[in-house]
């Protein structure tokens, strides 16, 4: 599993080009410091974004970057224990997540 910083990409990176992928945002697991985006189906350099909301509305960038395919199924966690993540999110397993993979979101609670 990979971590990311968390606002190290809220700067929104500069991402490569991407390659058609059937990526997909499979489930969001939460423990009390960690929550773990889980992908299938990646087959290429695939942009994501990773957004939160406690709401489900007024989503937040948590990470982004690219899924270069090498794991079909990779995971990317994001610590929930820094005080940004928490400025956004008061409780990590009752909040909404979403991935924007190529345009395309899919929105999960944790697992």
């Amino acid at each position: 599993m990979k971590k990311i910083n968390l606002f190290a990409a809220a700067a929104v990176i500069a991402l490569g080009a991407s390659s058609a992928s059937a990526a997909t945002l499979s489930s969001v697991t939460c423990t009390s410091d960690l929550v773990t985006f889980n992908f299938s189906g990646v087959s290429g350099v695939t942009n994501v974004t990773m957004e939160a909301s406690q709401s489900g509305s007024n989503w937040s960038i948590i990470g982004a970057g690219e899924l270069d395919g090498s794991d079909a199924s990779p995971s990317i966690g994001v610590p929930t224990n820094l005080s940004e993540f928490i400025e956004i999110i008061s409780n990590n397993s009752t909040a909404s997540y979403r991935a924007v993979i190529d345009g395309t979101i899919t929105t999960a609670s944790c697992s």
